[in-house]
């Protein structure tokens, strides 16, 4: 072995050395990104560094104007900056970074789920006096003239807010909003004209057509006593509630449409009328009527009444799950549902909804709904975006139903709502941004369907203002329900495969049956009432309303609006009711029994008082007294019976409607008789006859002897007496 090698070896403990050294020093200090060789996003400093996960700033922007600039505008960005850690940072500046338009709407998709640093567009400014103390909230301005900005042409730019500041591993990136700042070029100028000043191609002259389908929906809360199961209404319809958002983002759009669910029309109406009862079970105080209610209630009729400029669709009473209903064969009451929605829109806004488009619950239907909806009337039905297998129709017979479908982007954003974004005023901005290049790239015919998901749950105008922004560019234009259905008829050209909700969520069938058995006794009961009474309503709707889609993942709360039902059914039946004696005493063979007829409603009831014996052999009475009882109003009428015995007996009065539908539980009365039977009189006939007849014979003999002694006739014969000489022996001398 030589020298050199035992030297080289004698080094090799240094070398190692050496080299944990630096890989301690490498992995304390954090590599710089090289994206040219795919080293993914670090936490490098400078402007423009991708912030790590969990920031320790948040950037909160309020303020973003305008949302859409021109050229000739400077955009001015505010908001909020927070230290969300326990460090204070010094040298803190915020800027604006800016990348170059994206490349269509799937681009666009992905900067939303992974959306990397941009370049410096701006001169960073201190924020806060460049510290940033632990817990600290420092309000920012940012102000760029767009000029500067927009300078490749039309398209959507990814736009970021960033926080960099000094901390104890040295200058980083501290926080970051991002968004996106669309640039559509107004009409006339030169980019608009300019194909060739990006690759996206030369815009269209028409604008891009908006449909909104906004839904005025909640969970059932209707209860059978005419009020509510909870109070939870009444927050949705106040200022910055999200019924109250949704309907005006409908007041901010000159054409539209509203899907109006007239179950959550009847709760309102409920509220503004007043005063209501809130809870299933024992009643308490009740709530004084709604001005929010009433408020809100006006405003949609002037939208979406007859003189309104929206127009109207409705999905089946309470968003019925009609699936569950056509599955079980239950043809009857999916039917009820629909033709109650259209009688309760029409009743409280004067005007029909669109019979030719159908609302599936969820948006899923599958073949058998599908042909109802076409029987129903419908040509059209809006579906989910994924309840289809692509553009086309939906076969059905008799005729085919053409799918509206919704923006499937444009959907999750709305439905993620506010929440979306870092803000709400950025969350909006998500969706402008959509907009914009949905009309920047090739687009299908028909308009753009945006249509949030049953229960939406915008807040703060949050959608007013969305719906404003969609009302405000040149190049978008909101249109109505007309141009929905012939947008989708043009575009259905071939057959597309429905999908209904999965296997397991519909409503159960045993809830069926039991609605439908409160339904089939709602109705007998209303047959005593006048044509066209609603104060069953209340217990036919909350009936049906527990067959609500909404349910079905609550089993308990379905379970609890049918048994509302049959309480409110129950109360309206002791409003009815026949009054008598427990105990009544007939002095004779015949008598009548008096009975009261009472009839607590307030409209008229037509009932049939009904006697039946439950012993025939001793107390007879079929008779039966039908009469007409006014509001308030008690009759007496008297019964008649009969009792071919003494004693005493059980007889049943029935109330029922004339048809014989029973209105009232029945009850019992006892009915004493003191008369005697036709045995007992036999005897005592009998009896009377023998000592009458006795009295008149010795009456007739002693008048003969009297006769005798007063006419001198030969005296009567004396008494036989007996011979002694043949009884006794001779007596001696």
């Amino acid at each position: 072995m030589t020298r050199r090698t035992i030297r080289g070896r004698a080094r090799l403990p240094s070398a190692l050395l050496l080299l944990v050294l630096v890989s301690a020093v490498l992995l304390a200090c954090p590599l710089p990104s090289f994206p040219l060789l795919g080293v993914g996003p670090a936490t490098a400093t400078g402007p423009g560094a991708q912030p790590a996960p969990g920031s320790r700033v948040g950037v909160v922007v309020d303020r973003l104007e305008p949302a859409a600039p021109q050229p000739t505008d400077t955009l001015e960005v505010t908001g909020t900056v927070l230290n969300r850690a326990a460090e204070r940072f010094d040298v803190v500046e915020i800027s604006l970074h800016l990348g170059a338009p994206v490349a269509g709407r799937t681009s666009l998709a992905g900067l939303r789920n992974r959306f990397p640093a941009q370049p410096l567009a701006s001169v960073p400014v201190p924020l806060g006096g460049g510290v940033l103390e632990p817990g600290a909230q420092v309000p920012f301005t940012l102000s760029e003239p767009v000029a500067t900005l927009l300078t490749r042409g039309r398209g959507v730019y990814p736009l970021q807010v960033t926080v960099t500041g000094r901390t104890s591993e040295g200058l980083r990136d501290l926080g970051t909003a991002d968004t996106f700042l669309p640039y559509v070029p107004a009409a006339g100028t030169s980019a608009a004209a300019d194909a060739t000043a990006d690759p996206i191609s030369a815009l269209s002259t028409s604008p891009l057509d908006v449909a909104w389908l906004l839904p005025l929906t909640d969970r059932p809360r209707l209860a059978a006593d005419g009020g509510l199961v909870d109070d939870e209404l009444a927050t949705s319809l106040t200022d910055g509630g999200p019924l109250a958002d949704t309907l005006g983002a409908a007041a901010a759009l000159p054409a539209g449409t509203v899907v109006v669910d007239p179950a959550l029309l009847q709760a309102v109406r409920t509220m503004a009328t007043g005063p209501y009862q809130v809870g299933i079970g024992p009643a308490g105080a009740p709530r004084p009527a709604s001005a929010d209610a009433r408020v809100w209630l006006a405003r949609l009729a002037t939208l979406a009444g007859a003189n309104g400029r929206l127009d109207l669709a409705a999905p089946a009473f309470a968003d019925a799950d009609l699936e569950a209903l056509l599955h079980g064969g239950r043809f009857d009451l999916a039917t009820r549902t629909l033709t109650r929605s259209r009688a309760g829109v029409r009743e409280l806004l004067g005007r029909d909804p669109s019979p030719e488009l159908a609302v599936p619950a969820g948006g899923r239907l599958d073949r058998t709904e599908a042909d109802f909806a076409a029987a129903a009337g419908a040509g059209h039905v809006l579906v989910a975006p994924d309840a289809v297998s692509g553009p086309g129709r939906l076969p059905a017979s008799p005729r085919a139903l053409a799918p509206v479908i919704p923006d499937p982007a444009l959907q999750r954003l709305l439905d993620d709502g506010p929440t979306a974004a870092p803000s709400p005023r950025l969350a909006e901005q998500a969706v402008l941004a959509e907009l914009a290049e949905a009309y920047l790239t090739p687009r299908p015919s028909g308009p753009l369907v945006l249509a949030p998901s049953r229960n939406w749950q915008p807040s703060a105008d949050w959608a007013t203002h969305l719906a404003s922004l969609t009302s405000r560019y040149g190049w978008m234009r909101p249109v109505g329900l007309p141009d929905v259905l012939n947008g989708s008829t043009a575009a259905a050209r071939r057959a597309g495969t429905a999908t209904a909700r999965a296997t397991g969520a519909e409503t159960e069938p045993g809830l069926v049956d039991r609605v439908s058995a409160v339904l089939v006794d709602t109705d007998g009961f209303a047959a005593a009432l006048p044509r066209g009474q609603t104060i069953t309503r209340p217990v036919v709707d909350t009936a049906l309303s527990a067959l609500s889609a909404d349910l079905v993942g609550d089993p308990a709360a379905a379970e609890a609006r049918r048994t509302s039902a049959v309480a409110g059914l129950d109360a309206l039946r002791h409003s009815v009711r026949a009054v008598a004696s427990r105990e009544i005493t007939l002095t004779s063979r015949n008598g009548r029994i008096p009975v009261t007829l009472e009839n607590n409603l307030p409209v008229t009831a037509d009932v049939t008082l009904r006697l039946t014996s439950l012993d025939r052999s001793r107390v007879q009475s079929d008779t039966s007294v039908t009469r007409s009882i006014q509001p308030g109003q008690k009759v007496q009428v008297e019964v008649a019976v009969r009792a071919t015995s003494a004693g005493t007996f059980p007889i049943r009065l029935a109330l029922t409607t004339p048809a014989g539908v029973p209105l009232s539980p029945p009850q019992q009365v006892l009915v004493r008789s003191t008369a005697a039977g036709i045995v007992a009189k036999g005897v005592t006939v009998a009896a009377l006859a023998v000592l009458l007849l006795t009295v008149l014979g010795r009456g007739v003999r002693g008048v003969i002897r009297r006769r005798r002694k007063v006419g001198g006739g030969p005296p009567a014969p004396p008494p036989d007496r007996h011979d002694s000489s043949d009884t006794q022996p001779p007596v001696a001398a």
